[in-house]
């Protein structure tokens, strides 16, 4: 199943994502004022561990961001309140993106040409690679198959993948495999405290302060 799933990641059309505005968020427990240069990727002689993240085994310095101060929030606090800053960049295109993100029932038609069947029934039959997972806990079995996926997108020479959010409903994220890819901070960070609400509703009220 793992070589199968390989050669079908490898025949998916690669997404042409072009430039446009993303998101990053942060919690405020750094103690301190945070600046621009804070939300840029992790590198890999940083000081503090990367931990395994959806599309990154832990100590790989992938760059994630999301299409929207809301989606970008509740990916870090999910259905916890809390004070978090958000940093908007304009990111260069990407010209191969493995878009996980599109499902074939919402496409307008040109999905039979740029879509490989094949290729995603390869990935539904082993799991959903945007599947809910409580980071929380330190064994994350949920983040097996979908960083399976990265790899096989790294040796098809993807650059990055765009998947669902599992956390901001109708949110999409992007993970950039190289950390330093080109992209112009907008503005300055924008700090925001949000209210614990229940899982059901992710999209609770944000307060821009």
């Amino acid at each position: 199943m793992g070589r199968a799933l390989i050669k079908a990641v490898g025949r998916i059309e690669a997404t042409r994502v072009e430039s446009a505005l993303w998101y990053r968020c942060i919690r405020d427990d750094r103690g301190r004022p945070l600046v621009p240069e804070d939300f840029n990727a992790p590198t890999e002689d940083q000081e503090w561990q990367i931990r395994e993240g959806r599309f990154n085994h832990a100590g790989q310095p992938h760059w994630y961001v999301a299409d929207s101060e809301r989606t970008a929030i509740a990916e870090v606090l999910d259905d916890e309140g809390g004070v978090v800053f958000v940093q908007c960049f304009r990111v260069g295109p990407c010209a191969k993106v493995l878009d996980l993100y599109r499902s074939l029932d919402e496409d307008d038609g040109a999905a039979a040409e740029t879509v490989n069947l094949e290729s995603a029934l390869a990935i539904v039959m082993m799991g959903e690679p945007d599947r809910y997972v409580d980071r929380k806990h330190a064994w994350k079995p949920g983040y097996l198959l979908p960083r399976f996926v990265m790899d096989a997108a790294k040796l098809a020479g993807f650059q990055g993948i765009k998947y669902r959010s599992t956390r901001a409903s109708s949110g999409a994220n992007l993970v950039l495999f190289n950390g330093k890819w080109p992209a112009d901070y907008v503005g300055e960070p924008v700090r925001h405290e949000q209210e614990a609400h229940e899982p059901a509703s992710v999209d609770g009220d944000l307060v821009e302060m």
